[in-house]
Parts: C-alpha cells; structure tokens; sequence
C-alpha cells in the first residue's frame, strides 16, 4: 500500500548562531524558548502561548546556509521515503530517531525532490508537532521555490496523495491541494534575479498581526526586504531575509484566516 506523507507537522530554522536566531524570532514572533534537556544538542524548542511553535538547531558543520525546513508527516517513514524515491527523490539524511531523556519524541530523514529543493519528513512519536496553530507567529501557509514547477506539482501530487491547481491569481502560482483538507501550500517559480547558486527551496509563512510593523522591526533587528508588504489575494505580505540569509515571509490575512 502506498504510503502517502502527510501535510507539514514541524517547521525547524538551521542556523549558524540559535541565540542570535532565538533573541531574533522570540521578539518578532512572540516566541519564548524554554531550557532544554542536554540531549537536545542545542536543539531549541520555540513557544507560543497555546504550544509548540518551531524548533531552531544549530547548523551543522560544512553547511553554509541558514533556511527553514518543512517537515510532512508520516505514518510509516521507510515505507513514505520508498514511495518518495520511487517518485524521483533522493534520500540526503536517512531516519534518525531523535530520544531526548530516553523518550523517543519522532523519527526524522531529510530528502531532495526531483526539482533539488530539501524537506523533512517526520514520523512523531512522543513530539506532538506544531501546535501554535492560529495568531500572530503561526505558520499559514507553505511554499515551493523552484526552477521546474511542473515537475514539483508532478511530485508533490503523487507524494501527497493530493493535487495541484492553479491559484486565483495573475501569474503561474499553483497550489497543493489535500482531500478533506484543502490548499495548503502553493509554489512559483524562482525569480531569474535568484542566483543560480541558490537551490530550490521550502519555506513557511508566518501569521503576523501587522504586516508593516513587523517587517520594520525585522528591518531594524538586521533582515533584509526582498519583497515590500503588499497587498494580494490571500492578504498582505512581506518576503525578507533574516540576518542569516533564511527566507522570512510574513502575511496578515483577512481575519487570520488563509483565503
């Protein structure tokens, strides 16, 4: 039986200085990031008033870059990376549990899909996953980067057991849609300014009560303002980068509800 992943259950920003990162988000998204067990390697747990928000982890030596990864769900993760490989996806990171005071809190593996962008697949055991589910620092939405949208949609469709439709708006912007769930996720193509350098990549929205305000204290905190808030569709949103370079996209939506 084909095992489906499921839709993003955690979202974790690698960065090369998690104190910085946490001062950084925890002011911006009114997150607060409680002590942790020495198990969790410097791994950081992000909250919010109603429950887990994100993590933060340490880079890892040789790699580079700061970004957010997005992880799907499974309910078997061998059987989900099978699936996946089958579908033309590399396996970058095989399953590893990840036990934290003898717990055992999930079973994560990161992957390449057809088009180079990395994601995360994670199978929760102990970990409840994302909580923070609705307000101001919590993610509403998901998106693909990518210089071959038809292969992504190709991919994701099959990998999500779901489909991909064109988006209400004036450009190509397409979006993953779940049975008895709904539209999720959309992906564009990678602007031609991007470097080629620069790979494909996953990264979250986050919820954000003012837009305006808050790409000014991203701005003043040291981000960067790829994209100015502007009005679309689904609300207003900014697209910045944080200090490290990671991609930081915000939105205020019509009521805090993703159209």
């Amino acid at each position: 039986m084909t095992s489906y992943a499921k839709r993003p259950v955690w979202i974790d920003l690698t960065a090369g200085d998690p104190a910085a990162a946490s001062a950084f988000y925890g002011s911006l998204m009114n997150w607060s990031f409680p002590p942790q067990h020495p198990d969790a390697g410097g791994w950081l747990a992000a909250m919010a008033t109603d429950g887990a928000a994100a993590g933060i982890s340490p880079r890892p030596p040789g790699v580079e870059a700061s970004f957010w990864n997005v992880f799907f769900g499974a309910d078997d993760i061998e059987a989900t990376i099978a699936y996946a490989t089958d579908l033309g996806a590399t396996v970058m990171m095989p399953p590893v549990p990840i036990v934290v005071d003898g717990k055992l809190m999930s079973t994560i593996a990161i992957l390449i899909d057809p088009t180079g962008a990395a994601f995360g697949l994670a199978q929760q055991a102990a970990s409840p996953g994302l909580q923070h589910a609705q307000g101001h620092g919590s993610v509403t939405w998901y998106e693909l980067m990518t210089r071959d949208l038809d292969a992504g949609a190709n991919f994701y469709a099959s990998f999500l057991g779901g489909t991909v439709e064109p988006a209400p708006v004036d450009m190509d912007y397409r979006q993953i849609v779940l049975p008895n769930f709904g539209a999720f996720a959309g992906m564009m193509a990678m602007p031609a300014e991007v470097p080629a350098t620069v790979p494909p990549f996953w990264a979250p929205y986050f919820e954000v009560d003012d837009v305006d305000a808050t790409t000014a204290a991203a701005t003043a905190a040291g981000s960067t303002v790829l994209m100015p808030p502007h009005d679309m569709t689904a609300g207003r949103i900014a697209v910045l980068l944080d200090a490290e370079g990671a991609a930081l996209n915000l939105i205020t939506s019509p009521a805090h509800e993703h159209a």
